[in-house]
């Protein structure tokens, strides 16, 4: 496999994305982890394996066996839709500090109830602090994704899509791109408005549109141990799903 990511589940979630064919996973991670799943992002098919499969040799990890659970063949080309805040005309940088979270609301809607969503794409970048003159690489990026569908920002008992996971930017490409085409998430009638935003993990640059931008959609800062949601009027980060 070249392009693939790994998704590592026990006492925390993480999620790695492969450069050039490589991931470097540390050790002590794959220590504490019960379950993994690797995804093949060219052949669409997904690798679920369990602790007692691996071995590590050396500093380098075996598989001893692997089962295909699901095989994706697609025979027509289906349209993609992007939903949430997209990356069209101009966008501003906004530089992120450790510890802060960003979540923006894509309101539901009928239309995309039976559609399949596929992707995730974050608009990070590089850039320099414009007070502390820090310069930010944006393959330094690391960041807590999460997914969820309720009916309000700050809703009692959220859906999740996709728990909190993190994920590290890698590679040279525009978005942190992040494929949830396996987790088979279909919208349909129970969807409520569906939430998508991240948790920093060190300083980096997102992107940002003006919020009188970005039609129906919302964003909001979020301080989740006090939960407290407060609504972005000035600008919003670039985050948006792919469907179809």
């Amino acid at each position: 496999m070249k392009n693939y990511q790994i998704e590592i589940y026990g006492q925390e979630n993480q999620l790695f994305i492969s450069e050039n064919g490589i991931v470097d996973i540390p050790l002590e991670i794959i220590n504490k982890a019960e379950t993994f799943v690797i995804i093949d992002l060219d052949k669409k098919i997904d690798y679920h394996l369990y602790k007692e499969e691996l071995k590590i040799t050396d500093s380098v990890l075996y598989f001893s066996q692997g089962k295909i659970i699901e095989t994706v063949i697609v025979n027509s080309k289906k349209e993609e839709v992007l939903i949430g805040i997209e990356d069209k005309g101009w966008a501003s940088r906004l530089y992120i500090r450790p510890g802060t979270s960003r979540m923006v609301e894509i309101p539901e809607n009928k239309l995309y109830v039976g559609k399949k969503i596929k992707k995730i794409r974050y608009y990070f970048s590089g850039g320099k602090h414009p007070v502390t003159g820090e310069r930010v690489d944006k393959s330094d990026t690391k960041i807590i994704a999460f997914m969820y569908t309720c009916e309000s920002a700050d809703c009692k008992n959220p859906q999740y899509l996709l728990p909190k996971t993190e994920v590290n930017f890698t590679g040279s490409g525009k978005y942190l791109e992040i494929d949830v085409n396996h987790r088979n998430i279909i919208i349909d009638e129970t969807f409520k408005n569906i939430y998508v935003g991240f948790v920093s993990l060190g300083s980096f640059v997102i992107k940002m549109k003006k919020a009188n931008k970005i039609g129906e959609n919302k964003c909001y800062y979020v301080e989740e141990e006090r939960q407290w949601f407060k609504q972005a009027t000035y600008h919003c980060p670039v985050i948006f799903l792919s469907i179809e």
